[in-house]
Formats: C-alpha cells, sequence, structure tokens
C-alpha cells in the first residue's frame, strides 16, 4: 500500500550513495531541517528511550507547523466573562469550554469552563516566575494594578509513577514517571501601556489605537494564545475587552489582495471590541448623546452609534468630530450584512488625528428600511449618487479653516438662512424620525472613489454628471440678473436637494445651453408670488441628474445649428420646454430625425403654442 508522506522522490533520494549525499549537501542541493528528524527502525537495533522520544517529538514538530498553517487564533469558545460569586462576593473571571492554536502552532483545549479569581495571585506570581512573565520584578502579587493579558500557554508534566528496571548489572530499581500530561495554564501577562495616570476609560480607548490603528502588540508574547485584555486595580476588575487581543483562528492571512489594514482577525476585532467599548460607554452615560472623541481614539471603519447624536429637523449630529463629511443614506435592511462585509477592507478613523488629519474623511450613516418600504419609497428618497443629505457637525469648528477662496465666494454670494421645511415637506424625514426611535445606528467610512449606482448598465457621460465649473456659472449670473434671482430662491429653500441642484446646474452640459440652465431654473424656482417649492426642486434635479443630459440639443446642433441657438436665444426658452425637446431628441430615431429636426424648427415659429407642439411631435414620432 503506498504511504502519502513518503512523497514522490523521497525513495530516490534515500538510495543515494552516501558519497554522492554529501556532495549535494555540500553544494546546498540537498537542505536538510534540523528541527524534524527521526530514528529509522530496522530489525537488530537496539531500542533507547531517546529514540522513542525523538520520534514523538518529530510528529510534534511537524503537527505544530501544520497547525500554524491555519493561522493562529481561537477554533471556538473560550469566551471570558466576568460575573460576582453570590456565596463569596468576590470577582471572578469564566473562560468557557473550547480550543485554539498559538502563534507556534500549538494547540490550546479547555474540556469544560475554568474559573479564575485574579484575587487569588499566589500560585499565579508562582506561574508568572517559572515563565518570565514578571516584567515589574517588585510587583506585589497580591495587589495587582495595570492593564494585564488573560491567555493560555500549553504545558506538559509528568504523573503515574512506575518502577524502572535497572540499565546495567549493578544498577537498582527507580521510580520515574510514566505519563506524560498535557495541558494548560492561565496567565495575566502584564500589558506596559506606559501611562498609568489616565482613567480607565482612556486608557482603554489609548490602548484600542496602539493595538487597532498603530499596530502594536504588546503583551502577546510567542507561544500563549490570548483571550481578553483586563484591567486591574487592587485585583478589582475595572473591565474586560475580549476582542481587544482575542483573535479569531482561520482569518490571519489577508483578504485578497490587501496592501493596507491588517489581516482581517486584526479588523474583525477592532469592530468586535468597538461594539463592546460602545455597550460599556453607553451605560456609564445613561444612554446620553456624546461625542466620539471623549469615548474612543479611533473608530473601525463600520459600526453603530447613538442614533440620539442625530437630529432629523436641522440635520446635524454631535457624535463625529470636525472634519468627517457626514452623509444619510436609506439602504435595505437585508443588505447591512453585505455592506459591513465589504467596509471591514477600509482603514480605521483615526480620532487623534485632528481637524486638518481628519479633513476629506466621509462616513455615510446607514438609515436601514424594510425591503417593501424602500422598493415602495424609491422615488421619494434621496439618491446615492447626486443627493446625499449631509449632516453638520452642531460645532462650527472647521469655519477657521476655509479656504480664501471659500471665504471670498461667502462674501460674493450671500443667500437668505431660511428655517428647514417642515418635515411633513420630504418623506425622507419621515423614515429618518422612525430610524432615530432606535437606540443605535450603522455608520460606514465612505470610499474617496465613488462607485455610482448605474456603471453596470448605462453609460455615464463623465463631462456632463461629474464635472461641475462654478466659476462659468458665477460669471452667467453676474449678467444676468433674473437668472441669479431664481438661482437665489432656489438656495433659499434650504434643503440638501438644493445644494446638489445648483452643483448640477453648474455642469457643462447646462451652461453650453443657456436656454437649458433658464429652462430648469425657472422650473424650479417657481415666481416672486409663489417662491420654490422642495418637490419641485425634487422634480428638476432627477431631470438634472441624467447622465444623457443635453445630448439632444447636441444632436439637433449637428442636424441644424441655428435650430438650437433659436431655442438658447429665441423666446422659446422662456417657455419651460427647453429640458422636454433635449429629451425629446434622445428618444428619435435615428431614420426619423431629419424630419424631426424640421417639424421642431416649425413649432418654434410660435413659441406661445410651442409646449402643446411638443406633445403633439412626442405623438407624432414616438407612438405609446
Amino acid at each position: 500500500m503506498p504511504l502519502p508522506t513518503i512523497g514522490t522522490r523521497r525513495e530516490a533520494i534515500r538510495n543515494l550513495a552516501l558519497a554522492e549525499r554529501e556532495k549535494l549537501i555540500r553544494q546546498q542541493i540537498l537542505v536538510g531541517d534540523s528541527r524534524r528528524w527521526r530514528p529509522r527502525w530496522f530489525d537488530g537495533r537496539f531500542l533507547a528511550a531517546s529514540d522513542l522520544q525523538a520520534e514523538q517529538n518529530y510528529f510534534l514538530i511537524r503537527q505544530a507547523d501544520l497547525g500554524r498553517a491555519g493561522g493562529s487564533g481561537v477554533v471556538e469558545g473560550l469566551t471570558v466573562s466576568e460575573f460576582v460569586d453570590p456565596e463569596t462576593g468576590l470577582e471572578k473571571l469564566k473562560i468557557e469550554a473550547g480550543s485554539g492554536v498559538t502563534d507556534t502552532g500549538e494547540l490550546v483545549v479547555l474540556d469544560e469552563p475554568l474559573v479564575v479569581v485574579p484575587a487569588d495571585v499566589p500560585q499565579m506570581q508562582r506561574l508568572d516566575a517559572a515563565f518570565e512573565l514578571q516584567v515589574i520584578p517588585n510587583e506585589s502579587g497580591r495587589n495587582r494594578t495595570g492593564l494585564y493579558v488573560l491567555a493560555l500557554r500549553p504545558v506538559e508534566w509528568t504523573a503515574n509513577p512506575i518502577a524502572a528496571y535497572p540499565t546495567s548489572l549493578t544498577g537498582t530499581r527507580t521510580a520515574e514517571d510514566g505519563t506524560i500530561v498535557e495541558g494548560v495554564a492561565v496567565s495575566l501577562i502584564p500589558y506596559p501601556d506606559g501611562n498609568d495616570s489616565e482613567d480607565w476609560n482612556r486608557r482603554r480607548a489609548r490602548v484600542a489605537r496602539d493595538i487597532f490603528v498603530e499596530g502594536r502588540d504588546h503583551g502577546t508574547n510567542s507561544g500563549v494564545l490570548p483571550l481578553a485584555m483586563i484591567a486591574l486595580r487592587g485585583n478589582i476588575i475595572e473591565w474586560v475587552d475580549v476582542f481587544m487581543v482575542r483573535r479569531e483562528t482561520g482569518a490571519e492571512r489577508p483578504a485578497g489582495m490587501d496592501f493596507g489594514f491588517g489581516a482581517r482577525a486584526l479588523r474583525e476585532a477592532h469592530l468586535l471590541q468597538y461594539q463592546a467599548h460602545l455597550a460599556d460607554a453607553l451605560n456609564a452615560t445613561s444612554d446620553e448623546p456624546f461625542a466620539a472623541a471623549t469615548q474612543f481614539d479611533a473608530l473601525p471603519p463600520i459600526g453603530q452609534f447613538p442614533a440620539g447624536a442625530l437630529n432629523a429637523n436641522d440635520l446635524t449630529q454631535r457624535f463625529f468630530p470636525a472634519g468627517i463629511d457626514v452623509d444619510l443614506a436609506f439602504v435595505p435592511e437585508d443588505e447591512l450584512p453585505a455592506l459591513i462585509e465589504e467596509s471591514l477592507l477600509s482603514p480605521p478613523l483615526d480620532l487623534t488625528a485632528g481637524v486638518d488629519g481628519l479633513q476629506g474623511t466621509g462616513v455615510i450613516v446607514l438609515v436601514p428600511l424594510t425591503r417593501a418600504k424602500f422598493i415602495e419609497s424609491r422615488n421619494t428618497l434621496p439618491d446615492w449618487d447626486a443627493t446625499l443629505p449631509a449632516l453638520r457637525p452642531v460645532f462650527n469648528e472647521l469655519r477657521v479653516n476655509a479656504t480664501p477662496r471659500a471665504l471670498l465666494l461667502g462674501r460674493m454670494f450671500r443667500f437668505p438662512t431660511l428655517l428647514a421645511p417642515a418635515p411633513e415637506e420630504q418623506a425622507w424625514r419621515k423614515f429618518l424620525r422612525e430610524a432615530l426611535n432606535n437606540q443605535l445606528l450603522w455608520y460606514v467610512r465612505r470610499r474617496h472613489l465613488p462607485i455610482p449606482s448605474n456603471v453596470a448598465g448605462t453609460p455615464v457621460n463623465a463631462t456632463s454628471a461629474t464635472i461641475s465649473d462654478r466659476g462659468r456659472l458665477v460669471k452667467i449670473l453676474r449678467t444676468d440678473v433674473t437668472l441669479a434671482d431664481s438661482f437665489s430662491r432656489v438656495r433659499a429653500v434650504g434643503t440638501p436637494e438644493s445644494a446638489a441642484l445648483a452643483t448640477r446646474l453648474a455642469a457643462p452640459a447646462v451652461l453650453d445651453n443657456p436656454g437649458l440652465l433658464r429652462d430648469l431654473m425657472a422650473r424650479a424656482a417657481g415666481t416672486e408670488a409663489a417662491p420654490a417649492a422642495p418637490d419641485a426642486v425634487v422634480e428638476v434635479l432627477k431631470t438634472a441628474a441624467d447622465p444623457a443630459l443635453g445630448n439632444g440639443l447636441v444632436e439637433i446642433k449637428k442636424a441644424d445649428p441655428a435650430l438650437v441657438e433659436a431655442l438658447n436665444t429665441g423666446a422659446a426658452s422662456g417657455v419651460g420646454v427647453i429640458a422636454d425637446v433635449d429629451k425629446l431628441a434622445r428618444e428619435i430615431p435615428a431614420a426619423k430625425f431629419t424630419e424631426f429636426t424640421a417639424a421642431l424648427k416649425t413649432a418654434t415659429a410660435t413659441p406661445a403654442t410651442l409646449p402643446a407642439q411638443i406633445a403633439q411631435l412626442r405623438k407624432r414620432f414616438i407612438r405609446p
């Protein structure tokens, strides 16, 4: 029967002549593994205890190498929890049954739950001395204070004495332990955080940043399996943070082409550690809203935060610090797991970077809706790419960092500040208010590379959808008082949609057609007697956000340049049909386009009836 461990060429190498084999070794063509060697058995060989020990060591080393291939960490169980013994009143730690693999590949197993008493330190102190874990020799084990890593160390000892026969004629019989028992030892490894003056919560936040942002890994000596970090004050447990040092096995390898933030196990641990820390912070603050920087030094790229930190009426938030752009997005609740999985690839948010360091960083607050409600209300929800509602911080620290250009534009265009519209005017505010009834909401870090939702099947003209020429728009507004007045009424609506529409109106596709610009502005702005309404702004924004906007006028210009000039400068531009003409021209079949331009030229001769004639042209050339 063939042996799978022999390999394809092992037998051939083994049968080489001794001189030839030694020559290959000197030439470093054959390289031996000094850790792995085993006795070669043959009939007539004398069997010694050292031979059997070498056999055991060979398989132990080989098993450890295979264990390292799968990654170190917890395989299952081994969860650490804190409880108070009702009989003695002592604080204790409970380690659930489970198994794991150390970074040296050794297996650690607990068959049943284990209770650890931090106050029972004499025995633990002797183990610390044996394993050389006492980094402070004068520290009293009976008064442990500081941060410690609770870890399991694989150990072995001998037991079951049996009689040993003499190995010589003059020898005497002795007793030797006949069994080697493998087990684990519980260790409290001091964690050198370097600052004992901070309160315990701030030390927890700082150490989390050191581990998950800076990548430091103190206190987890090689050969142990870390399970939790514990803060002790005179052997009294201040807090237990499981995921600060615990890692799951099989996730140590980077996920795919990961050139950034560490292994997957570290990213998962950061999210789980933050969630546990957030729960403790909410309990300590009685669920009152608080700023993230008061409790954390770093945030994972995705996580939860107190919903009470948001205000649905004035769209403000007090959780994320200044410098971070915060937007809203409405998503089906069944897509949250996929968003969490994808966002684990992003780097964490370093809250110690300050306002300048956080500039350009963005997060999106996810407002979950049921799948049925999302589909039903999709047309009333803001578009992810164009009209994400933005959340402002309740403080205004960014004002002092405004660029000279921003300050100059602010002086040139002063738009009236109006109160926020009533929540009933926008359907998405109702959904946001319902979401705020929950205690927590999810956020994700927004990537700088935009991924539009229509990239899968619709061609997008980059010059009309993503580029804005605000300077050119300013020049046009300076020369056209009526247009500037309409623009002011649109901006005065004070909604995220009005700001997004202002950006869309600065696109080259709109600016290249003055009639189209006046048409869209008139539809959104209303009149002096009936000022702009949010619903009208939303409808015009849908038209302006079309990536194909302006393509129809381009085709008309190719067929008849004078006709486009008449539409842009003539009386027809004030009727409010330029956008309709552009859309109709994009839908006309190529075979009928010449006939269409001729009919359109005839229709523009009577501007007063142009809207009705455009409707007739649609029926004539595009049958329903």
